[in-house]
């Protein structure tokens, strides 16, 4: 009888140590755009603070409203309850 032989299709056409270099050089790629995703975050969070401060200012000064709760929403943002004095 003849012998068959397995006929293998080779799925890499370049060695090992290229594919490394391939996959650390994709990974690095990766990390970078992770952290400048991330590193724009507190500049925003900053601006947001600001405008915060300056409408309980107003609301103070305007219609004698202070802070008493605050809470998370289900959505995740803040929701904070205000009252008059009056």
């Amino acid at each position: 009888m003849a012998s068959l032989s397995i006929i293998r299709p080779r799925i890499f056409t370049v060695s090992t140590w290229a594919a490394n270099a391939i996959l650390g050089s994709f990974i690095a790629a990766l990390a970078i755009l992770a952290s400048v995703s991330v590193s724009g975050s507190p500049a925003h969070a900053q601006t947001n603070c600001d405008a915060r401060k300056s409408l309980l200012a107003k609301l103070d000064t305007g219609y004698d409203e202070q802070p008493v709760a605050n809470g998370l929403a289900s959505t995740g943002n803040l929701v904070e309850l205000l009252i008059s004095s009056g």
